[in-house]
């Protein structure tokens, strides 16, 4: 299986991006700090399933 190096680091890429937003996200509603938050594990639910096709 041959692996496309340049697609994979911009799928991570974009996969961070979203990962690094959301605390923003949630340390402006008040919400960071209290947990792990079930938004922030949606998000890397999501990443995950991306990262599998």
């Amino acid at each position: 299986m041959s692996i496309n190096y340049g697609k994979a680091a911009r799928k991570i890429i974009a996969l961070q991006g979203a990962d690094l937003k959301l605390p923003k996200s949630l340390l402006q509603s008040g919400k960071l700090g209290e947990g792990y938050d079930s938004e922030m594990e949606a998000l890397h639910h999501k990443n995950a399933r991306n990262w599998e096709q």
